[in-house]
């Protein structure tokens, strides 16, 4: 079991990017607002602190909010929210800044936007929101337009990589006490196609018939112990159950819990449908073929004839795995027509095999 997360040493980290300095005050204006824990560090040295020993609240970047890529996955293994103090609002794509306050604005307005972020209600945060709550919805209309299970899988992946931020997602279902892949994002060797129910997330989620978040993915009771990350998992329908995964842990937040499971009743409700039409169809195909194949019946020349009929019907309209005809007298059972040659040939009347 993975040692639990530390409580954060620090409620605010105070980083000013090169080029950059700190206004007079704001350190002090920061102390005042969270009881004096509040530090400042070099942008180099941020990626250490933000490890789960040193990890603090909130992260206030003064200037440029670039961050190298080291610092990028540390911030993306935490729960701490990133602030930009800058001259112009950081790019949309810079999707690991929580919230933007202009250099204009004083030390009060940089404590509200570090409370709000700590709340996910910045207007970044709320923008990014509403963007893939849309990409979301538009992406409902594709998911309702699919005529087949593996294509609405299949969409299913698309509209979710528009939707959420993950490293891998997969539809698996459960199958014979196994949840099989069904559909992913890419094939990838540490996602194994089917694995036993008990021994897996999708599985437990499967089993409990709700979502599962899960931060840190070497706490949970799994068959793989060296698996790191983090995922949710989301029933879907009756037997199927939608994850998404990064190999990092702490990537999702509630956010991305209730875009996925929104996803999920989408999905569900097409996919229960599906099956349903299905089943409906192929109920319509075999009695078509019956009510077709029964003249064959009526038109065969001899018995033995009819009773290789039989089970050719049944093997090719049923879909049976096996079948077979015995005849019966009073002392024995004879087999007269098979599709499996491993049956008796004959049985005596009142045997255990036929009870």
């Amino acid at each position: 079991m993975a040692d639990p997360v530390a409580e954060p040493s620090t409620a605010v980290l105070v980083v000013a990017a090169a080029g950059a300095t700190v206004p007079d005050g704001l350190v002090d204006a920061l102390a005042d607002a969270t009881d004096g824990e509040v530090d400042t560090v070099a942008p180099s040295a941020l990626d250490n602190r933000l490890d789960g020993s040193h990890c603090p609240e909130s992260v206030l970047v003064v200037g440029d909010a670039s961050l190298s890529e080291d610092a990028r996955e540390a911030l993306s293994t935490t729960a701490a929210s990133l602030v930009a103090y800058a001259e112009r609002e950081p790019d949309p794509d810079a999707s690991y800044v929580d919230g933007y306050v202009s250099r204009t604005a004083d030390a009060d307005r940089v404590v509200e936007e570090i409370d709000r972020a700590c709340d996910g209600e910045t207007r970044r945060q709320l923008r990014a929101a509403r963007r893939r709550m849309t990409e979301l919805h538009a992406g409902t209309a594709d998911i309702a337009a699919a005529d087949d299970v593996q294509s609405l899988f299949e969409r299913t992946i698309a509209v979710a990589r528009r939707v959420l931020d993950f490293d891998h997602c997969a539809i698996a279902v459960h199958e014979n006490g196994e949840m099989v892949v069904r559909a992913r994002s890419q094939d990838v060797d540490w996602l194994r196609p089917r694995v036993p129910v008990e021994d897996s997330v999708s599985g437990q989620a499967f089993q409990r018939g709700e979502t599962l978040h899960v931060d840190d993915i070497s706490t949970r009771d799994i068959s793989d112990s060296d698996a790191t990350g983090s995922g949710i998992s989301v029933p879907l329908g009756s037997d199927a159950v939608f994850q998404t995964i990064s190999t990092t842990p702490y990537a999702f937040d509630e956010t991305d819990r209730e875009l996925a499971e929104l996803l999920a009743t989408h999905v569900g409700q097409a996919y229960e449908r599906l099956r349903a039409q299905a089943g409906l169809t192929r109920r319509e195909r075999v009695m078509t073929e019956l009510h077709e194949a029964a003249p064959r019946l009526v038109d065969a020349d001899s018995v033995d004839a009819l009773y290789k009929l039989v089970v050719e019907i049944a093997q090719r309209v049923l879909a049976f795995d096996r079948s077979c005809v015995y005849t019966a007298d009073a002392e024995r059972f004879t087999m007269r027509a098979t599709t499996d040659t491993d049956f008796p040939g004959s049985s005596r009347a009142g045997s255990a095999q036929w009870r």
